[in-house]
């Protein structure tokens, strides 16, 4: 990505490259994704029937009282990929169900399937579902193209027939954490919905308010409707950058993208049912495309006035002549959540084309700005900050950053207020070999324990681990274990939540043996103790090792002095909460290395204190939180750029 920006202003906000908006259609595109990902796991079929006894829906029938269209039946689920299952969304008095509760607003001739199916309040999908059902098909399914956002509902709902997951749950899982998507939601922010622009006097406490508001105040498509209704069709909210990460995931070279190679290409066949026009374009099951092989996606929707686009090999033909000329252009995407502007695409397609975009709005990285707080750039190293990561995207974002070509090089978790956040300090690679790395989290000891054992048979080396607090597993100790492949594996020893005194005494018998301590995390546990997760590693380079768990600020700031002066470095740094005070697990490490550790930094300085710090020759290589009076501070170890190593 060589180029990003955001233009405008929404509910008064300025729009931002990182700005999440509904991405409409795009939506459809990881529905047909997940489809396909189940078909390749042999667990759907694209020739399986949705209805009758023996369908993936078989549960939906209309009641005794209504008659049940037969060609309903026919229905496949590759039928409902290529929008092709017999619902015609152009046409009355239904037009598209999904969009039911806006439209009846709109127009008061419309079919209210509330009232029709007796149903008080919001429609859900069985709701929609059963009315449907009862309802004749507008053609023959599998011989017409037309947009249907209910088929696509349809697709959710055989994706958790057949996952035994949410719709919601495995697209996440199996889609976004992989393409290292760390932004992608169901719905808008609560900060972007219609609640939180009311005061707190005229907030209704039931209303959950899923809407972003129209940007000239009036009520939008999501004030009726849920996102999570719309979800498979309509629902998601992305940004430019999440978007980005998904078609390089999907269209990625050999086996390791979203899809198999020739599962992708069924996202650009046409159906055999149609024809291509004169205008030499056809339809596949998420793009449009052309006879040169050029393919792209488009999505506008007047209502929501927002607008998605994506190209590749051949622009679509709305774009201009010159624009039309470059033959392989690389992921393109806008999104605008404001008024309509049908016209928006090409004056964007002519804004582009201006010679001043490239040349002065050229970044060699721009992805760059989405994955880092903070950067140092020094000789031929270049180190990423990102000091206040949502714990529910660390997996995600490590993705993110393994797609960037950046190596995490230290994690750390700590908690503030009611969230949990990652402080990740990450480091360009020189190699793809460093890439190859795995990030294990979870709450449970002894299965992180068996997982680890396990890839240590595949070749991986555990090089860090730390025990968390984590708000979203009820304030519960979670664990994060970082391992790759080196060239040569050393040997350790390890273990989670352990006793400080079994510890100790493994950490004793440990130095007899020729071990060392590389990592000491210290975490409180719920009986008002302490527990130790501990990595011993074999001291093959015959380094002395000295460890201190259990020290207040002065004494890690003396420690740290004596210890300079006798030759060692701060080797690994933790932090918890004891006795309503923050303490200090570290471990130094006799070598040369030239390093300066800085306490007391709050958040806000955090980019200055790293841009400081390069003008003098140090890059972050520890950084760790800590609460001290209320106040959220970081404690930071900077090494000298000729002698920096990685932890991990």
């Amino acid at each position: 990505m060589i180029f990003t920006e955001g233009q405008g202003r929404v509910r008064e906000r300025q729009v931002k490259a990182s700005s999440l908006f509904p991405v409409l259609g795009v939506s459809k595109l990881f529905t047909a994704v997940a489809v396909l990902q189940l078909v390749e796991q042999r667990r759907l079929a694209l020739d399986d029937r949705v209805f009758g006894n023996h369908g993936k829906l078989y549960y939906f029938r209309p009641d005794r009282t209504a008659h049940m269209d037969p060609r309903l039946l026919d229905v496949t689920v590759r039928d409902l990929l290529y929008h092709a299952g017999g619902w015609d969304e152009s046409l009355g008095p239904v037009y598209d169900p999904m969009l039911n509760a806006f439209l009846v607003h709109q127009d008061s001739n419309i079919v209210n399937i509330s009232q029709e199916m007796e149903v008080f309040g919001i429609l859900n999908h069985d709701d929609i579902i059963r009315y449907m059902v009862r309802r004749p098909l507008d053609y023959d399914p599998g011989t017409e193209h037309k947009e249907s956002n209910f088929g696509y509902s349809l697709l959710g709902r055989i994706i958790e027939e057949v996952s035994d997951l949410s719709y919601e749950e495995y697209v996440m899982q199996m889609i976004f954490m992989p393409a290292g998507m760390w932004h992608t939601r169901m719905g808008p922010s609560l900060s972007d919905t219609k609640q939180s622009r009311l005061s707190p006097k005229q907030r209704n406490p039931s209303d959950k308010g899923y809407v972003p508001l129209a940007n000239n105040g009036k009520r939008s498509i999501f004030d009726f409707i849920p996102a999570s209704i719309l979800d498979a069709s309509l629902g998601w909210h992305s940004n430019i950058y999440d978007l980005s990460r998904f078609f390089l995931a999907l269209f990625k070279s050999g086996n390791s993208g979203l899809l198999d190679p020739e599962t992708v290409e069924a996202l650009i066949l046409e159906p055999a049912f149609t024809e291509r026009p004169q205008t030499g374009l056809g339809q596949g099951i998420g793009f449009t495309v052309n006879a040169e092989g050029g393919f792209w996606f488009h999505t506008y929707h007047p209502v929501i006035g927002s607008h998605a686009v994506i190209y590749h090999k051949g622009p679509p033909i709305w774009f201009s002549e010159r624009m039309s000329s470059q033959k392989d252009v690389s992921v393109f995407f806008v999104s605008v959540a404001s008024t309509p502007q049908p016209d928006l695409i090409q004056n964007l397609s002519n804004w582009v084309e201006s010679s001043t975009v490239v040349t002065d709005h050229f970044n060699d990285n721009a992805m760059l700005d989405d994955l880092a707080d903070a950067d140092a750039k020094l000789r031929d190293r270049n180190v990423i900050v990102r000091y206040h990561l949502s714990e529910h995207h660390l997996r995600s974002y490590v993705n993110a950053l393994q797609m960037a070509g950046y190596l995490p090089v230290w994690i750390h978790g700590y908690q503030q207020g009611d969230h949990t956040y990652f402080v990740i300090i990450s480091e360009l690679t020189k190699s793809s070999t460093d890439l190859d790395f795995l990030l294990l989290v979870g709450p449970s000891k002894d299965r992180l324990t068996r997982k680890i054992v396990e890839e240590m048979h595949n070749g991986y080396q555990l090089t860090f681990l730390q025990s968390y607090r984590s708000v979203s597993h009820d304030d519960r100790l979670c664990h994060v274990a970082f391992m790759r492949t080196l060239d040569k594996l050393r040997p350790i020893e390890f273990d989670i939540s352990s006793r400080p005194d079994s510890y100790l005494l493994a950490h004793d018998e440990g130095l007899r043996a020729g071990f060392v301590p590389s990592i000491q995390s210290v975490e409180a546990d719920d009986d008002d103790g302490v527990v130790v997760t501990y990595l011993l590693t074999s001291n093959s380079d015959h380094r002395a090792s000295l460890k201190y768990h259990d020290l207040n600020l002065k004494e890690l700031e003396r420690a740290a002095k004596e210890n300079a002066e006798r030759g060692y470095t701060l080797y690994y740094l933790d932090t918890f909460t004891s006795q309503g005070g923050p303490r200090f697990s570290a471990v130094f490490q006799n070598s040369t290395h030239n390093w300066m550790l800085q306490a007391n930094i709050i958040p806000d300085q955090l980019p200055r204190e790293v841009a400081k710090w390069q003008s003098m020759g140090y890059v972050p290589q520890l950084l760790s939180a800590y609460e001290n009076l209320g106040q959220l501070h970081f404690i930071g170890l900077w090494v000298s750029v000729m002698e920096h190593t990685s932890l991990l």
